[in-house]
């Protein structure tokens, strides 16, 4: 019995470490050549430097991306956004990308991410903006509504969290795959990490066939800079602690685009459509067949659509 105790040790430590040694070798790991080139630092009245991109000139739209994520996430829709006369600004949330990250002590919040929205505005001399948040950014942007109207003169929300949003409930292995030691080593071996990267996504996208090319090398490489994955962590259990009822859409006074996928995956078309029935002054755009990464897969009908209404075309009935 010692024996087979021994052996079964043995084998397990074989498992942990050889991995992350051969994946050095073998090239599994991350490859930061597969990170795209970094915008301009721009720092934050509260101390901290977010990496930022822009392009165009005119009236401002600024693109808040999700949970993880990344300023990167959002191509190809900013350059569709350029071609209608505005300025449009994209950037790396605190803890994700090459911005800086939080200090423990910080919060790890939605209102923390708002107020750090805001003071980007304040930063790039922007007085009012047309602001679109997508997934976890759609409550970013929604908070920062709330505590400032008077900066935003229109909301879009894509694929969006909202009040009727449900923690997620895992069971107990994927409690496991999701401790921060499991996903250090995942990362450290590389194919763990890859495959369980390429699992997520294809739930994201709707099926494996459809995540565009490089898209997992670029995603492996931007989780594994250090601290991407100890935000992540901490932003995702504090949203399920204290609760989706934080965002109070019924007092939004902004004119607010509602944009959903019918098969999105990851946050249920239910709660997109309840977001359109608690915001009065709210259209809804449900895309058919549409999954959780919109921007991605149908750019130029988002670009159309945003633009129309930062316009201030007519709402539908």
């Amino acid at each position: 019995m010692r024996k087979i105790l021994v052996g079964v040790v043995a084998i397990v430590v074989v498992l942990i470490v050889v991995p992350p040694i051969l994946s050095r070798f073998l090239g599994w790991g991350p490859d930061e050549s597969a990170i795209p080139p970094p915008g301009r630092l721009v720092e934050l009245a509260g101390g901290h430097r977010l990496n930022v991109l822009e392009t165009g000139s005119g009236p401002a739209i600024v693109l808040v991306h999700g949970l993880p994520g990344s300023a990167y996430d959002w191509r190809p829709l900013p350059e569709r956004l350029e071609r209608g006369a505005r300025r449009i600004v994209w950037y790396d949330r605190v803890g994700y990308g090459r911005s800086d990250r939080r200090g423990e002590d910080e919060a790890f919040t939605l209102e923390a991410n708002a107020l750090e929205l805001l003071g980007l505005l304040d930063a790039l001399g922007i007085d009012r903006a047309t602001l679109v948040g997508w997934s976890y950014g759609g409550g970013v942007v929604q908070r920062a509504a709330l505590r400032a109207p008077h900066r935003v003169t229109r909301l879009v929300l894509v694929g969006s969290i909202g009040p009727s949003s449900e923690p997620d409930a895992l069971s107990w292995a994927e409690r496991l795959l999701h401790s921060a030691p499991v996903q250090r080593w995942g990362l450290a071996a590389g194919l763990p990490a890859r495959a369980r990267l390429r699992q997520i996504s294809a739930l994201a996208f709707g099926s494996a066939e459809a995540i565009p090319p490089g898209w997992t090398e670029q995603t492996l490489a931007l989780m594994s800079l250090p601290g991407s994955i100890h935000t992540w962590r901490r932003e995702g259990p504090r949203l399920d602690r204290d609760g989706f009822d934080q965002l109070h859409v019924e007092d939004l006074r902004v004119p607010t685009l509602v944009i959903h996928g019918s098969d999105d995956l990851l946050v249920p078309p239910r709660v997109g459509e309840d977001l359109h029935g608690r915001i009065a002054r709210s259209d809804l755009l449900m895309v058919p067949q549409g999954s959780h990464m919109l921007p991605i897969t149908h750019p130029d009908l988002l670009a159309d659509r945003i633009l129309s209404f930062a316009r201030g075309a007519p709402r539908s009935p």
